[in-house]
């Protein structure tokens, strides 16, 4: 009967509360609810007081839920303040940092021998000057204690030259210095420490600073320590430009280089590409991007890279000689777009990363007439195969061949769109499970693991096939029959790469889904 009571009880005070609102307000917990206690009084007289009795331990526990919060008082994070002087002419940075206590410095891995004239000075109570690392074998522990300042020098020239390309050091492609934190500023020894860092670039007209973080603008970074490892910082001589969509941006930094097509054709490029992604999320996937375009070398787009974590930015090549027809009918851009549009999920996935790209891609431009069908089922004949395990196979988690990271993870996700198609009468599709996946906020800018991604799959289909297909082929060798599948999506392979449609086999409907038109979202315009 406790509870019957105490509903009575909540619901005079509730009629209390309409009538005099002003004495109810949510920051004052429980005062509010004695100031109403006085009103509603008079009307429990009527009830019996056995009835009370039994209430009260109820409403006891009521009342805890409206206790007043504890005082906890915010603790800042440790902030890292680097100051940065560029110059171009000599191909180097002075770097000075303000480092706070609570954190130990370490200086990147060297192997080059690019960072110099390292000192340090001590503060707080052991306030120093400033005196070289080397005569301070503490030096680092005596930061973590009092905090310090951080001077060096980097001749990212000699970095060029002396570090291993594909790796974190520093790398030059067509007058473009791609120059990752990680390899150049001094960063926290824990690797996971919360902090803020902010950096302030100084390089002159022809040396700037540009960064994908979040919340970056050219010359700074304001943001979380996490960027450390984080999206594409280069240096060079840039035109910016912006391509603003609804809640989001991409700024564009356009290299110096010789080029044959105009800025308008690669922004024209651009916004296809992220409008490719936008028709299927119904939105651009985060609020800002950075897309960096290096200019030069014999092919139409060369090499392209997207990196995420605490930001995005796509680094991308576009060749001297290229044409605004080869622009029109590439498929790079949105293949890096959808890079974006999904989570970090760690080296060992990475083939989850680059498996949706390859598959998606064709089909999302099929989509927006950028792209024939029968020219995407054709690629998919020719190049899946690819992706079949070969001898010593140990499953996608564990074998990190190209064909297997990018076939491969293409097929995996091929059919799990498939049977998610199959077991929903075609409801739901791996499309759903990106838009939840956008709906979540997760993107390139974040790290998920396998129990996100599959927590969301299985909220948005209603089903558990990413988990079980995963299972399946993550950890041992799987080798689907494609000439079995390409029979009943009705792809008939035919010579010179060409293929021909038979509407009839059984998964045809889902193969015409596959590629079936869907309305675009219109994308504002460009601005300098």
């Amino acid at each position: 009967m406790g509870h019957i009571c105490l509903q009575r009880i909540l619901k005079l005070l509730l009629d209390q509360a309409k009538r005099s609102p002003r004495r109810f307000r949510a920051d004052q917990g429980p005062r509010s609810l004695f100031a109403g206690w006085t009103a509603v009084v008079p009307s429990l007289t009527s009830m019996r007081l056995g009835k009370l009795a039994s209430a009260a331990a109820t409403w006891a526990l009521a009342l805890s839920a409206f206790a007043l919060p504890a005082f906890s008082p915010q603790v800042a994070e440790p902030l890292i303040e680097a100051k940065v002087t560029g110059d171009a002419g000599k191909r180097q940075l002075s770097v000075e940092i303000a480092w706070p206590s609570g954190l130990k410095p370490r200086f990147p891995r060297d192997e080059s021998g690019a960072i110099f004239d390292r000192s340090v000075a001590i503060a707080g109570a052991a306030r120093t000057p400033f005196a070289t690392i080397e005569s301070r074998p503490d030096w680092a522990a005596e930061c973590h204690r009092e905090g310090c300042r951080i001077a060096y020098s980097v001749d990212f020239g000699k970095g060029i030259v002396g570090d291993r390309r594909g790796g974190w050091g520093f790398e030059e492609k067509q007058g473009i210095v791609l120059a990752p934190l990680v390899r150049w500023l001094v960063r926290p020894e824990d690797r996971g420490a919360r902090g803020r860092l902010r950096v302030d670039f100084a390089g002159g007209k022809h040396l700037e600073m540009v960064s994908g973080v979040m919340d970056g603008r050219t010359n700074s970074i304001d943001t979380d320590l996490v960027v450390m490892d984080g999206p594409h910082v280069v240096l060079g001589d840039f035109t910016h430009k912006t391509i603003d969509l609804p809640g989001a941006r991409i700024d564009v930094a356009i290299g110096t280089g010789a080029r044959g097509v105009r800025d308008d054709d690669l922004l024209h490029w651009i916004r296809e590409g992220a409008q490719d992604v936008a028709a299927l999320l119904g939105r651009f996937p985060l609020a800002r991007l950075q897309v960096i375009v290096a200019s030069g070398g014999p092919y139409a787009v060369g090499s392209a890279v997207t990196m995420g974590m605490g930001g995005a930015s796509i680094f991308v090549v576009v060749g001297e000689r290229t044409r605004k027809a080869d622009l029109l009918r590439d498929w790079v851009m949105t293949h890096e777009m959808l890079h974006v549009a999904f989570p970090n999920m760690g080296f060992r996935q990475r083939w989850m990363e680059e498996g949706l790209s390859t598959y998606l891609e064709p089909l999302l431009r099929a989509r927006r007439s950028r792209h024939e069908p029968r020219l995407v089922w054709a690629e998919f004949v020719r190049a899946m195969p690819q992706g079949l395990p070969k001898e010593g196979d140990q499953g996608l988690d564990r074998t990190f061949t190209w064909g297997r990271r990018y076939w491969g993870g293409a097929m995996f996700w091929l059919h799990v769109d498939l049977e998610i198609r199959k077991r929903t009468d075609g409801l739901k599709s791996l499309d759903d499970v990106l838009r939840a996946i956008t709906a979540r906020g997760g993107n390139v800018a974040l790290r998920w693991d396998l129990a996100q991604l599959f927590a969301v799959s299985e909220n948005a289909t209603g089903t558990t096939v990413l988990r079980e297909i995963y299972d399946d082929w993550s950890g041992r060798a799987v080798s689907p029959d494609l000439d079995a599948l390409w029979t009943s999506l009705g792809v008939r392979p035919e010579k010179s790469d060409r293929i021909r449609f038979d509407d009839e086999a059984p998964l045809a409907p889902i193969r015409r889904d596959l590629t079936a038109k869907f309305p675009v979202p219109a994308l504002a315009a460009t601005r300098p």
